[in-house]
């Protein structure tokens, strides 16, 4: 049986410098690698060479006569992507346009570079991190691509994402903790911070009264003496005596687990007899 390999052709993205230590074109690449955020001089060497190979056909079509129908047919085509990204404006529809135009355009394009024009950014590396963390979305897809070159007709969809909390999605982590210590649920830190729950927050069906204690090592568990609500749709669960000033309540329903700590037996008594007046 005849064995046929397939191979993938890849082509050239970038090209380096012939001159590796040229001072002059070092001192340049770095001033534009700083100016617009980017990540390394491949990315710079990107944007040149296909600068390079635009410059190229540029320059071959001007050598046909003009009205070459290869001329005339590949150079508006050329034109046309060229005002359609915004590297041209639209009075220039020459060739000549083309040969003037420099790495400094292109990179003005970049989807990096007008987040962070637009004021949604604090810096050009502020704005690196909005794409790369997903927050950024250019109409209704989120890209999480720094180099992504902006058409002129959707540089204004340019936005947050929906599911981002800076464009009025769910806040994040941090805001999360510091929200729920500025409501009185917050201690000294730690991974209890995310498991803690307030008082207030429970529901009717899960409310119950809670007769506390003194129980000694032996005997470390609590009961429950009286349960409101549908006690079959939401089981309580043991609640364990971790000393003689804590009591950990542990709320089991059919989805997930809650948990709240409290840190006096005579705070937990006030708290459930405010919320039995309640109801």
């Amino acid at each position: 049986m005849v064995h046929v390999s397939f191979y993938r052709n890849y082509g050239k993205t970038f090209k380096k410098p012939r001159r590796p230590y040229e001072k002059e074109r070092l001192d340049a690449e770095l001033k534009l690698v700083g100016e617009y955020g980017l990540r390394c001089k491949r990315e710079l060497w990107r944007v040149q060479y296909a600068l390079s190979r635009i410059r190229n056909a540029a320059r071959h079509l001007l050598t046909l006569d003009e009205k070459n129908p290869r001329r005339i047919f590949e150079g508006e085509a050329l034109l046309r992507r060229m005002n359609r990204y915004g590297l041209l404006a639209e009075g220039q529809n020459k060739l000549d346009y083309v040969l003037a135009l420099t790495a400094e355009n292109f990179l003005a394009r970049r989807l990096q570079t007008l987040v962070f024009k637009a004021g949604m950014a604090k810096s050009i590396h502020h704005a690196r991190v909005l794409i790369k963390q997903r927050h950024i979305r250019v109409g209704r897809q989120i890209v999480n691509v720094p180099s992504f070159m902006v058409r002129v007709e959707s540089e204004k969809h340019i936005d947050f994402s929906l599911s981002s909390p800076f464009g009025g999605g769910p806040p994040g982590r941090v805001k999360r903790k510091n929200q729920k210590k500025a409501s009185g649920g917050g201690g000294d830190g730690g991974d209890e911070d995310e498991d803690m729950l307030r008082w207030d927050l429970f529901p009717t069906c899960v409310c119950a009264v809670i007769r506390v204690e003194e129980y000694g090592s032996n005997n470390p568990f609590c009961e429950v003496f009286e349960a409101m609500g549908n006690v079959n749709d939401y089981p309580m669960v043991t609640m364990k005596v971790i000393d003689a000033l804590t009591v950990n309540l542990c709320l089991s329903t059919s989805c997930f687990w809650q948990w709240l700590v409290c840190d006096r037996k005579q705070h937990v008594l006030e708290e459930f007899d405010a919320w039995t007046k309640i109801l």
